[in-house]
């Protein structure tokens, strides 16, 4: 996987996991600022690369749960 779209995924679940906790806002800012590095080198549009990342982390998730994970062995 790309390096930095792993820091990414990893900045986005850190704040999805504890998007109700009180410290839920510095990670969010993480990861804002994070995503404008990428942006920064890559050129791309924040709104695309955060719609990219948003993606990505859903098929991530996907690999989590063992029965979708079973189905993809077979």
């Amino acid at each position: 996987m790309n390096q930095e779209l792993e820091t990414l995924l990893k900045a986005w679940d850190a704040y999805v996991v504890q998007e109700k906790a009180a410290d839920a806002e510095r990670l969010f800012i993480f990861y804002e600022s994070k995503l404008e590095e990428v942006c920064g080198r890559t050129r791309v549009g924040k709104e695309i690369m955060h719609r990219a990342v948003k993606r990505a982390y859903q098929r991530w998730q996907w690999l989590m749960i063992p029965s979708f994970r079973d189905s993809l062995e077979r």
